[in-house]
């Protein structure tokens, strides 16, 4: 149980650091890798809280890939559409946080 704990600590302390990198790191070229970085760090919480579950979980299965999906979508909304830079933070800290709250409550 130590280690889940231990495990669970280094996830939130990543989750925090990758929040506070988005919304406080003001250098292009730093803010870049740290986005790309949270982006997949969310989806990586995604694919490690869907293959937690029960295969006859389905349902929560679709939960978390739907996590997965939005940070997906704030990377391309900040590279590929590039209008809404704000929204795109905001779907990155979404997929994280709720990535870690399947994988640690579902």
């Amino acid at each position: 149980m130590a280690a889940l704990g231990i495990l669970f600590l280094i996830f939130i302390l990543l989750a925090c650091g990758a929040i506070a990198g988005l919304f406080l790191v003001k250098q292009p070229k730093l803010y870049n890798v740290i986005f790309v970085l949270s982006g997949l760090f969310g989806v990586l919480l995604c694919y490690i809280a869907m293959s937690a579950l029960p295969q006859n979980e389905v349902v929560k299965m679709y939960i978390c890939a739907l996590w997965g999906t939005v940070g997906a979508a704030g990377i391309v909304l900040q590279y590929v559409v590039k209008k809404f830079p704000l929204a795109a933070k905001i779907c990155v800290c979404i997929s994280i946080v709720c990535s870690l709250a399947c994988l640690f409550w579902l």
